[in-house]
């Protein structure tokens, strides 16, 4: 691993090797290692800095990674967005014939869907409760009473139809 911060080779090696050892060992680090780490011939001080600034880097090496996370979901978000734009579009222009080529094919399959009309006025029955106070609309349930004739007030079936992309 490269390290951010000017850090002794034989310090690293151990650090890296330790680490190492943990990973596959359930974070065990065994008293050899703490003896090994104990007879590096530099000073005391120095050791512990070098233990530190290990720490210090991985902890940025961390952190580029969550922000790299981060970046990845901004641009998978991005990407689903133009799909679904670019789905729609061809849905609307297709006005629902089907297609079929070598190389893809579109069908339809249509389906139903709980929509939201007002979430307050939905009853608690209703509602999975994922924090004291935070409710929101089971729509399973609500679909599943709506179609057995319940009249669930703040909610509707709605047909939707979803491009098929193979």
């Amino acid at each position: 691993m490269a390290s951010l911060y000017n850090i002794n080779s034989e310090m690293q090696y151990l650090l890296e090797s330790i680490n190492q050892y943990a990973e596959e060992n359930g974070g065990e680090i065994t008293d050899e290692m703490s003896e090994a780490y104990d007879k590096i011939s530099i000073d005391r001080d120095k050791k512990i800095e070098d233990t530190v600034l290990f720490i210090k880097s991985l902890t940025a090496e961390s952190k580029m990674i969550k922000n790299e996370e981060k970046a990845l979901a901004d641009r998978r978000k991005a990407v689903d967005k133009k799909t679904a734009n670019i789905t729609n579009w061809l849905m609307g222009n297709l006005s629902g014939a089907k297609f079929k080529s070598g190389k893809c094919a579109v069908s339809y399959r249509n389906s139903t869907a709980v929509e939201i009309l007002n979430s307050e006025s939905i009853s608690d029955e209703y509602l999975n409760i994922k924090e004291i106070v935070t409710k929101t609309p089971d729509k399973a349930s609500i679909k599943e009473a709506i179609l057995k004739g319940v009249e669930v007030k703040g909610a509707e079936l709605v047909k939707r139809t979803k491009l098929v992309v193979k």
